[in-house]
């Protein structure tokens, strides 16, 4: 009786001190800001010049076509040597945040052709990963995890684009891309939702990744 109220009280303050942990982690996340702007500079082309020049980890200059030169300022900034597994480290305490339970939102913004999907996505499932494929692998390795601790996770995954201001469900299959979908408030404080679309469990990281190559190849044959 006295080893399992010894193991009981153990068990107690692990999940004490997991909860200042993540209270902690999360308190230093705002810190460094609720919002944040990466900015990252992809390789010019063979024999191309760019005009994009990375001064250091928080500033980049562009040189317009007077041969002007304008600095901008950004949280972090990536030049064009800058890894996928670069990128994806210092997103990825935020990755952490969502297993805490707060919401978090990342996504890229550029014109077409500057990388957008490259640091999204990436290719294959080695180093050039993105973004995305590396989230969702954390995701369900730390789920596992923490389920030692006597945490439970349901997880589902749904996969939509916006595509000339129009949501497209990339998990359905034969979808026809005129059905409306709507963006929507969860009731209770819950995160928004998108109505309509497909929701597929997620139990595995092999699953999830072949839910990433599917709407993938969607969009990619759409795109």
């Amino acid at each position: 009786a006295a080893t399992n109220d010894r193991v009981k009280e153990l068990e107690e303050q692990l999940l004490d001190a997991d909860e200042t942990r993540r209270q902690l982690h999360n308190q230093i996340q705002e810190l460094r800001g609720n919002v944040r702007v990466f900015a990252r500079t992809r390789p010019p082309a063979p024999g191309g010049a760019c005009a994009v020049k990375t001064i250091d980890v928080e500033s980049m200059s562009i040189t317009d076509r007077l041969g002007d030169d304008a600095v901008f300022s950004f949280d972090k900034c990536f030049g064009p040597e800058a890894r996928q597994e670069d990128i994806f480290e210092d997103v990825s305490q935020l990755v952490q945040s969502a297993l805490d339970g707060y919401k978090v939102c990342l996504f890229s913004y550029g014109q077409t052709g500057s990388g957008k999907t490259h640091t999204m996505l990436g290719a294959g499932e080695g180093d050039q990963r993105g973004i995305i494929p590396r989230a969702v692998q954390k995701v369900l390795e730390h789920a596992e995890q923490l389920s030692k601790k006597g945490y439970e996770y349901t997880m589902e995954a749904s996969y939509v684009e916006i595509y000339n201001e129009q949501v497209r469900d990339l998990l359905k299959p034969g979808a026809d891309h005129d059905e409306k979908h709507k963006i929507v408030s969860a009731p209770e404080g819950g995160c928004p939702t998108v109505s309509g679309v497909e929701r597929e469990p997620v139990r595995s990281v092999d699953a999830a990744a072949g839910l990433v190559r599917r709407a993938a190849a969607a969009r990619a044959v759409e795109a």
